[in-house]
């Protein structure tokens, strides 16, 4: 019988959960401007817990994150809503800005 090891294999299932909620995400955006939004606020989220993971930036975590892309790219391309590049473009662009703006002190992130 196989043993579920979920410390080994967090990452394939956190980034199957993410992928899943990206999809979700990504289907019931209603217009191309939705969309774009959403995915840019997705990556500012990702360019925050960036920041946070820098000190032990994993492999594994850039991993998850690319999950939660696919799922989004996947679910908005059923409806046509937008132009996948751009989606990319705009969820890089989030991610870069958040993370630019925490190493500056811009904006800072409160610890849990």
């Amino acid at each position: 019988m196989a043993k579920f090891d979920l410390k080994g294999t967090w990452p394939e299932v956190f980034g199957f959960f993410l992928l899943l909620i990206g999809f979700s995400l990504g289907i019931f955006a209603t217009s191309a401007v939705m969309s774009y939004l959403i995915i840019f606020f997705s990556g500012a989220i990702f360019g925050r817990l960036w920041y946070r993971a820098k000190k032990n930036f994993q492999f594994s975590f850039f991993i998850v994150i690319l999950g939660f892309l696919v799922g989004y790219l996947l679910g908005s391309s059923l409806l046509r809503y937008g132009s996948k590049g751009v989606m990319v473009i705009f969820f890089v662009l989030g991610w870069i800005a958040t993370y630019y703006l925490h190493v500056r002190g811009i904006i800072s992130s409160r610890d849990l």
